[in-house]
């Protein structure tokens, strides 16, 4: 049942989706809850969405303490804060970045950056990108490319930009069409001009 609700969405049929994620939570798969609560958002059912919320962070749902504190928040709701503090506690990694977004945007970046570390520790490559994207800023570049490296083998595309434009500056010209290459590939389209800047000139 779950299943056929992947299908349906696949199939931008909503009602299908709806129909068999709740026949599907009915039978007692909690993930559904956090399947419906998903959905019941992008349609703009607010009051369903926290319903199926809570259910699939009570049942422990991996994902689901994150995705409930960032639907709080963006309601303009306090609690939300501390759903994401506690799964940041419990080692969501993307709520240690979200931690460190929310951070930035109050201008607190010491706490940016302890979030943004703790995530990179956790295995979040947008914690790596912003920890190199701070170094970078403060002038240390040893820094600033061991983050961006890390970053960019996890597939961050902005982190193959950056890495590619640190080692232009450097001289290392292979270097950096090699990761404008990786990041153009990956859809950056700035990458794709700077590497045929970068042939033209250096051949």
């Amino acid at each position: 049942m779950l299943e056929l609700g992947d299908l349906g969405l696949l199939g931008r049929d909503a009602p299908r989706a709806l129909s068999w994620w709740t026949k599907a939570l009915e039978a007692g798969d909690d993930l559904a809850a956090y399947r419906l609560a998903d959905l019941h958002q992008i349609l703009g059912d607010t009051e369903k969405a926290s319903l199926h919320f809570r259910r699939a962070v009570e049942a422990g749902v991996p994902g689901a303490t994150n995705d409930y504190a960032m639907f709080l928040i963006g309601q303009g709701d306090g609690a939300g804060h501390g759903q994401l503090l506690r799964a940041a506690e419990e080692g969501d990694a993307l709520a240690m970045y979200n931690l460190a977004h929310l951070a930035a945007e109050r201008g607190d970046l010491t706490e940016s950056e302890r979030w943004s570390r703790a995530s990179a520790e956790a295995g979040h490559p947008g914690g790596a990108f912003s920890l190199g994207l701070l170094a970078h800023e403060r002038g240390d570049l040893e820094v600033a490319e061991t983050w961006y490296r890390r970053a960019a083998g996890a597939q961050h595309s902005e982190a193959m930009f950056n890495l590619g434009n640190l080692l232009r500056e450097r001289g290392d010209l292979d270097g950096a069409k090699h990761w404008y290459g990786r990041a153009a590939a990956a859809g950056v389209a700035e990458a794709a001009e700077n590497l045929v800047r970068l042939r033209r000139t250096s051949g």
